[in-house]
């Protein structure tokens, strides 16, 4: 008896149902995926599709096929997210399609502005260090004029 090649794993956190695919899915992998959405329906979380072990390229019959599967499940098209590349040739309308770039940062002027918001400024206690230890009303801790 030969052993079947897992071709997909899921789990749930919390409400949200989470489907990686370790190769590109056959007939039999939509059939069990649409089982697993079947029991999902009625929850109201979010789906993520971890395709980033496929390759970019993935036929048009494996595209059309998750297409029909996820239109079936009756999920909100916007609460269905892949993870990948091949996200962008497997995603239907509605979808959204998550990228990460490991290593390699955009530089450009709209990221570099989006970036600065969230870098931590220092800052000076408005009391010069005269109010000890819980003066400071950002951190809530000792005065920062001290350098405690």
């Amino acid at each position: 008896m030969k052993a079947t090649e897992q071709i997909l794993s899921f789990h749930r956190n919390g409400r949200n149902l989470y489907i990686s695919f370790q190769k590109e899915p056959d007939q039999q992998a939509f059939r069990s995926m649409s089982t697993v959405l079947k029991d999902y329906a009625g929850d109201t979380g979010r789906l993520f599709l971890d395709v980033r072990q496929l390759s970019d390229t993935v036929s048009h019959g494996t595209a059309h096929s998750m297409q029909y599967v996820l239109k079936k499940s009756g999920l909100p098209a916007s609460s269905v997210y892949f993870k990948g590349q091949a996200g962008f040739s497997l995603a239907g309308n509605g979808n959204r399609v998550l990228i990460i770039n490991k290593g390699a940062r955009d530089s450009s002027p709209e990221n570099e502005a989006a970036r600065k918001r969230f870098v931590r400024r220092t800052h000076k206690c408005s009391c010069h260090g005269k109010c000890g230890d819980k003066c400071c009303k950002v951190t809530g801790g000792p005065c920062c004029s001290e350098k405690h």
